[in-house]
């Protein structure tokens, strides 16, 4: 088989978050928890603006994708009642910080596996 292109899907295909969620990254768990907010209200405020963030949004850059959870995060602080300053914080981590994303265990073996394939 001789491959032309490859197209790498991260989200739950290669990677998963350590936190276990997707928009609960640990820099806006930490700043939640250190204002006890109900986690009922935020689970809430989340799903009114998961609209923001569908995967079938032609994402293409990471400014791309960091402005877009800028405008996410704005909107859950603001639906929180908390002031919309520690959004661009927020997204930037969840956009820049890749250590909070781990590889699947089998990953790197499949990739490995796969390159041979291809090189004989």
């Amino acid at each position: 088989m001789n491959l032309k292109y490859i197209i790498f899907d991260f989200g739950k295909v290669l990677g998963y978050p350590k936190s276990g969620k997707w928009f609960l990254t640990p820099k806006f768990m930490s700043f939640l928890s250190n204002l006890n907010m109900d986690m009922n209200k935020v689970k809430d405020v989340i799903s009114e603006n998961k609209y923001l963030v569908k995967d079938d949004l032609p994402i293409k850059t990471l400014e791309e994708e960091y402005n877009m959870f800028i405008s996410f995060y704005s909107n859950i602080l603001d639906g929180l009642g908390l002031n919309k300053d520690m959004a661009k914080e927020i997204a930037y981590d969840k956009v820049y910080n890749n250590n909070e994303y781990s590889l699947y265990e089998d990953v790197k073996d499949m990739f490995f596996e796969a390159y041979l394939e291809n090189i004989y």
